[in-house]
């Protein structure tokens, strides 16, 4: 699976194209507002939440 950033408008949530093995779109994944995408795991992905404080806090979600 291949993660393709999405372009958006400013201030808008960060969306991705999931692209899977066969070139075709498997989902599309829109992040929660200020956030960012760092990393994966083992069938996890890794994201930084931003606080208004500019805080950044390591969040791990489970990918489908």
């Amino acid at each position: 699976m291949v993660w393709v950033k999405r372009t958006t408008s400013f201030g808008a949530p960060p969306t991705f194209d999931v692209i899977d093995r066969n070139g075709r779109l498997a989902m599309r994944v829109q992040l929660p507002e200020r956030t960012r995408l760092v990393g994966f795991g083992n069938g996890t992905v890794f994201i930084a939440r931003i606080t208004d404080q500019e805080t950044e806090f390591l969040e791990a979600y489970r990918l489908p």
